[in-house]
């Protein structure tokens, strides 16, 4: 029983490694098409800050709080957001505004986007202002 939990748990920590280092990208590159209001033939395009906030502030290029219904994707695994876009992209995931954006996006700016969001410091992962649950 021991080496069948010991073989299991070796077997999703390479796993969930292969899959974390999975994403590939640019994060200059990805911060350049997050912040950007153009897509790559010159057409404008809502700004992703609009609603997702600037880098890890939570806050709006105006300096308002972002709306707590958008999520916030600073800190994000990077490869979640890369399956979370390309879902968009393909419609498998609904909502209009992001198929619609997600859909102007090449392959390689989803990567990049999706390394420059994981790579930002955020509150997502810290779990230090919750009380431990007794």
């Amino acid at each position: 029983m021991i080496i069948r939990t010991l073989l299991i748990t070796t077997t999703l920590l390479f796993a969930g490694s292969a899959a974390a280092s999975a994403v590939k990208g640019d994060t200059a590159n990805g911060k350049k098409v997050f912040e950007s209001d153009v897509d790559t033939k010159g057409n404008k395009v809502a700004v992703c800050t609009g609603c997702h906030g600037v880098g890890n502030t939570e806050k709006l290029p105006d300096g308002s709080a972002m709306p707590q219904e958008n999520p916030v994707l600073a800190g994000q695994y990077a490869d979640y957001l890369s399956k979370a876009l390309h879902d968009y992209k393909s419609k498998k995931r609904a909502h209009i505004g992001m198929q619609g954006n997600a859909s102007r996006l090449s392959d390689k700016e989803i990567a990049d986007v999706s390394v420059y969001l994981g790579s930002l410091k955020s509150k997502v992962h810290d779990l230090s202002e919750h009380e431990n649950e007794k």
